[in-house]
């Protein structure tokens, strides 16, 4: 991204965008996107007005073509590094995940001991997210989620699989509890031990009712609409269930 090569995004006349075609031939490629300490999508833009779609403050890479096959794209770690915060003694070594970690209001039964190993946040409609996270040793971790379930179909919701693909947590109606607003809202809490592996969480969502538009309601924490896994260091008393 540079000035010249992109156009105005609306809002404030810093927001830019840009979208162009590539054509990338077999190889290992990274993916960067860097913000500073204002004016994004984590701070309400504090800076000045918003862009007209806030879903897409970063960076996409979007495969074209009738003749893609997704098997020979092989992903790697996705780690978000932040600004360093002086009361954050894990500094940006503490969080790996698809989008920038933050402070997320809630309960919990331990100290997050390493930050957000995954952390989606304000998810619009019509969006996946996807995140790898690697474990080097059993890790006791916290599983926030708000989405849309309906008594029998799930429509915004999120799940963690292991390396070998086996779900090992997924959202459902019968292991949340109503999130305020619609019925349909709903909010899961808890803890799990995961053993040392790799991970793959998912957030997807349907193409109505999701942050930035909740027809019927929105739920008392609209910002939290998505997923959150961090670590844990204890077990301590009062917070969510285990899984």
């Amino acid at each position: 991204m540079s000035r010249r090569n992109t156009v105005p995004a609306g809002g404030r006349d810093s927001n830019r965008r840009a979208a162009a075609p590539l054509a990338l031939a077999p190889g290992a490629y990274t993916l960067r996107y860097q913000t500073d300490g204002s004016h994004d999508c984590q701070d309400d833009y504090s800076s000045g007005a918003s862009p007209d779609d806030e879903s897409f403050w970063g960076a996409v890479v979007v495969a074209v073509g009738p003749a893609f096959d997704p098997a020979t794209v092989r992903p790697r770690l996705i780690r978000s590094l932040r600004q360093p915060d002086p009361s954050d003694d894990e500094g940006d070594e503490g969080a790996e995940s698809g989008s920038r970690p933050n402070n997320a209001s809630g309960r919990s039964d331990g100290a997050p001991g390493g930050g957000a190993l995954v952390e989606f946040r304000r998810v619009g409609s019509g969006a996946r997210r996807v995140a790898l996270f690697v474990l080097d040793e059993e890790t006791r971790v916290r599983v926030v989620a708000v989405g849309e379930l309906l008594p029998g179909e799930r429509l915004d919701w999120g799940r963690i699989e292991g390396a070998d693909g086996e779900t090992v947590w997924e959202m459902t109606r019968a292991n949340t509890r109503p999130a305020g607003g619609a019925p349909k809202n709903r909010v899961f809490e808890g803890a799990l031990t995961l053993d040392p592996g790799r991970y793959s969480a998912f957030y997807e969502t349907n193409g109505r009712h999701a942050f930035g538009d909740f027809e019927g309601g929105a739920p008392d924490d609209p910002d939290a609409w998505g997923l959150r896994v961090e670590r844990l260091t204890n077990d301590g008393d009062g917070g969510p269930v285990d899984l």
